[in-house]
């Protein structure tokens, strides 16, 4: 605390605007620093706090992007759930396929659809009798696509009648994501204005 007062002082006395913010800029940096604060953010914000005393007004873009590159290894994102549906173009008899797999799950008088769990890839996909589907739990666009499939080709394999090959698309991917650290929102307000 006793640095931040020197540099307070030094800012105070200092012989140019551009100087002065520069330094508040750093002691603002250095602020966020706590005694709990982990060694690597220590580092990152007093590296980041260096180049606010080395760089203008105008490297203010190159700062930030800085400062993103050096949290950017951390960060990821994991599909949780890709939703894909398909149309086969025809009718289908739910009951039948019931006769044929006894393990799907069929419930009419609870839900129109019929449940086909596929354990490779892990996914549930809902049969309706108007021929649409619609696939749920895959991890990628490819497995989604691939589950859609293996169902058809299981269905045309145990004497179900499907004329063509089914319109498949994705309709939606639920992704979990993190930064990977810490997140300072009022430091972020600072290198990010008008976020």
């Amino acid at each position: 605390m006793r640095d931040v007062q020197l540099l307070n002082k030094f800012v105070a006395e200092s012989m140019s605007d551009e100087t002065a913010k520069r330094y508040m800029s750093a002691i603002d940096i250095c602020g966020m620093i706590e005694a709990e604060t982990s060694l690597e953010p220590k580092f990152l914000l007093s590296v980041t706090a260096t180049e606010c005393l080395l760089l203008g007004k105008e490297y203010r873009d190159f700062l930030d992007w800085k400062l993103r590159e050096k949290v950017a290894h951390k960060a990821f994102i994991h599909i949780v759930n890709v939703v894909a549906s398909a149309t086969l173009k025809q009718k289908m008899d739910l009951n039948l396929i019931v006769r044929l797999f006894p393990g799907v799950e069929y419930r009419p008088e609870q839900f129109p659809g019929l449940v086909y769990r596929l354990k490779k890839p892990k996914t549930a996909t809902l049969i309706f009798s108007s021929g649409k589907m619609i696939c749920t739990g895959a991890k990628s666009e490819k497995l989604a696509k691939k589950a859609v499939t293996n169902v058809v080709d299981e269905l045309k394999r145990n004497g179900i009648v499907i004329l063509g090959k089914p319109e498949i698309q994705i309709q939606n991917i639920v992704s979990s994501a993190g930064l990977g650290g810490h997140i300072d929102l009022e430091l972020a307000t600072l290198i990010c204005p008008g976020v």
